[in-house]
């Protein structure tokens, strides 16, 4: 989960009976207490799920639950090669992904993973899943020609499946623990 924000305090602040907690949530939506508000969150990473232990007395009623924890952003990867289907029976496309999987300590000691590299984690070579193709952010060269090869093929392609080959170096990453 991701690193709450200055609002996200102030929303639990409403949501609980105990005062000592309801100062603390508040005192971190004080701008002169940004430095605080950074010790706490950011240099330690602290997650909203950390933030919702730590302060127990806070009872989110459950239909306001999506309102105050924001969603979860996708996740966009790079593609290093793809393959289009080679027969007309076959309609899926390969494609390999350049994905640093994310497994690293913070500095109060908790484990943090990537939330979408933990799952590509788990994946076998070969494994399908679903993805969606969005047009790259390399654009056009002033001589007219794509900086990608490959980037008009990309755009036309449809495809609702791909075959995801994980490289032998990822899983050897994977496989050591931290790196």
């Amino acid at each position: 989960m991701s690193i709450p924000r200055r609002s996200f305090f102030a929303q639990l602040a409403h949501f609980t009976n105990d005062e000592f907690h309801r100062e603390r949530l508040l005192e971190f939506t004080n701008p002169e207490y940004i430095d605080e508000l950074c010790d706490y969150t950011t240099r330690p990473r602290r997650s909203i799920v950390e933030v919702l232990q730590e302060f127990e007395s806070v009872k989110i009623p459950w239909h306001r639950i999506c309102s105050i924890i924001p969603a979860i952003r996708g996740r966009q990867f790079s593609i290093a090669s793809a393959q289009c289907p080679s027969d007309r029976q076959e309609n899926k496309t390969r494609i390999e992904l350049i994905i640093a999987i994310v497994k690293y300590r913070t500095v109060i000691k908790r484990i943090r993973e990537g939330v979408c590299t933990r799952y590509v984690a788990s994946l076998r070579p070969g494994q399908e899943i679903s993805v969606t193709l969005q047009r790259g952010g390399l654009g056009r060269n002033e001589g007219g020609n794509h900086e990608a090869r490959g980037y008009d093929r990309a755009r036309d392609w449809r495809c609702s499946h791909a075959s995801v080959d994980l490289s032998a170096e990822v899983l050897a990453r994977r496989a050591s623990g931290f790196f």
